[in-house]
């Protein structure tokens, strides 16, 4: 198998084995085709019986690109057989018949130890020879180790190079890096009118990505004009490619009904996809739809699994949410202790309504000493972050004279902060200072 004289880089996704193995006899890049795992399945296993039993393969393929292919699939294939050796020498024997491919595979493989001991040198080596050969996936690879940094020295002007000649032969993923590139100014001069161009290219090749980012530019007017129509429009596209940045901003708008007609139920479906790929603001915006009955029946056993899942991915507004089935016993049986743990999460990210919550439990002793000082210090740092809670409460303890000394002026402050984010509690405060 040497070098293909066509390589036809496109996102499409082959209805069944047959489709696959004709678009890449006719130059349709091997690895760009599908991500879609029974497809995979279903070409592994056909595959392996074409060589089995057959002397000549359909659509002219031949027994170095059968053997190409499956060594591609061999991450699925561990349920039938342990193919990661076998694909290992697949790609160090048609690398060394100078297939650039295979080069890059085999570095690949080099990388991640697979089927082989683990050599970055060997690995960086193999992927370099399939770049500068022309492989459209090695030289994204290539650009995307100078990008990053780790094995050679950050360049990133040298990285733009080596994605510009990926994106130059049609590789959807390659076209959005360049567009990021200008888009952020990263080794060239940011210029949003070229990253909107380049995004625009991604998306006709079907990167979801891409057309993520090229809805994002519509959106905002970013290199072009602000088009509601096109943004939702390429939105979906997204979406629909299961791409999980889409599933969740498109399920925020239906959840919320902007620029689309709301339709909670929609909504709840989209997160829901988006969080079994492991999405974690889907995740919580999920157990939210869950705890609230909103889109799908109210189920806060259901929402607390999914703000557990989240949370444990650091999101804090999950911990947060974990926190309160513990103070206020959702469920569960109060447990102030378990409380403060997922509350002092999400206090240290920031989180302003944690650390109201956190707050409440050191003024009042719950699941600790109670500690008038640490509540103040938190409720102020709340109150600096927006909550208009701990603005009330501080209005509240400077007015009475409450562990702190009474100061009037101030608490009108605080009342003031609060009603301006619509504390009802504040507003009646002020009304009554007023009298």
């Amino acid at each position: 198998m040497g070098q293909r004289k066509t390589t036809i880089y496109k996102d499409i996704k082959p209805a069944n084995a047959d489709e696959y193995l004709m678009l890449f006899s006719q130059g349709y890049d091997a690895f760009t085709m599908t991500r879609d795992y029974s497809l995979q399945k279903e070409l592994l296993i056909k595959l392996l019986s074409l060589l089995q039993h057959h002397d000549v393969l359909p659509y002219g393929l031949t027994k170095d690109e059968a053997k190409f292919l499956i060594a591609i699939l061999c991450p699925i294939g561990h349920e039938l057989n342990n193919l990661e050796t076998d694909a290992f020498n697949t790609f160090f024997d048609l690398a060394n018949k100078g297939q650039p491919e295979s080069m890059y595979f085999l570095g690949c493989f080099y990388g991640k130890g697979l089927g082989t001991k683990a050599d970055i040198e060997k690995s960086l080596q193999w992927i370099k020879k399939s770049a500068v050969l022309g492989y459209a996936l090695a030289q994204y690879e290539l650009a995307s180790i100078y990008e990053e940094g780790k094995i050679l020295g950050k360049n990133m002007e040298e990285a733009y190079v080596w994605f510009m000649k990926a994106a130059n032969q049609g590789l959807g993923q390659a076209m959005n890096e360049v567009g990021e590139f200008y888009s952020y100014g990263k080794g060239v001069p940011l210029d949003q009118k070229k990253a909107f161009d380049w995004y625009t290219k991604s998306a006709l090749a079907n990167y979801a990505p891409g057309m993520y980012n090229l809805s994002y530019c519509y959106f905002c007017a970013r290199g072009t004009e602000r088009d509601t129509s096109k943004a939702i429009d390429w939105l979906k596209k997204s979406a629909d490619s299961e791409y999980s940045d889409a599933l969740f901003m498109l399920g925020y708008f239906y959840l919320n009904g902007y620029m689309v007609k709301k339709d909670e139920k929609l909504a709840c479906s989209l997160f829901m996809k988006a969080a079994k790929q492991g999405y974690v603001d889907a995740m919580n915006s999920l157990a939210d739809c869950y705890f609230f009955g909103k889109g799908i029946a109210k189920d806060c056993l259901e929402a607390h699994k999914w703000y557990l899942l989240a949370a444990k991915k650091d999101n804090p507004f999950a911990q947060k949410s974990l926190g309160d089935y513990y103070y206020f016993g959702v469920i569960f049986k109060k447990d102030y202790s378990e409380a403060m743990k997922w509350y002092r999460l999400a206090s240290d990210q920031g989180y302003s309504e944690a650390q109201y919550m956190l707050g409440l439990c050191y003024f009042n002793g719950f699941g600790i000493n109670r500690d008038t000082y640490e509540a103040i210090y938190l409720f102020t740092k709340a109150s600096e972050r927006g909550s208009d809670k701990a603005s009330y409460v501080l209005g509240e303890l400077y007015y009475n004279g409450v562990d702190v000394n009474k100061d009037i002026k101030r608490a009108t402050e605080y009342f003031k902060k609060a009603a301006l984010f619509g504390n009802t509690d504040a507003k009646n405060a002020i009304k009554n200072l007023e009298l």
